[in-house]
């Protein structure tokens, strides 16, 4: 793994990182078969989308990272 120099700030602040852990690195290289890049427009849309559900949906209260793999 690698560190890299802070970028701009994201609103899928749980999901952003700089430098991973080390434990984690060790699961993702064995099991990580792909990765995908969420645009921030996407993510809120996929926010506001599962907080206003059709029909007789649930409401999901969920922060924009909750959203991202939805929104991927």
């Amino acid at each position: 793994p690698v560190t890299i120099a802070h970028q701009q700030p994201t609103v899928m602040t749980m999901l952003e990182c700089a430098e991973p852990s080390l434990v984690a690195w060790r699961v993702l290289a064995r099991v990580g078969d792909a990765f995908m890049t969420v645009e921030e427009e996407d993510a809120v849309a996929v926010m506001k989308r599962l907080a206003r559900p059709l029909g007789s949906d649930p409401a999901i209260v969920s922060g924009e990272s909750g959203g991202a793999g939805l929104a991927g």
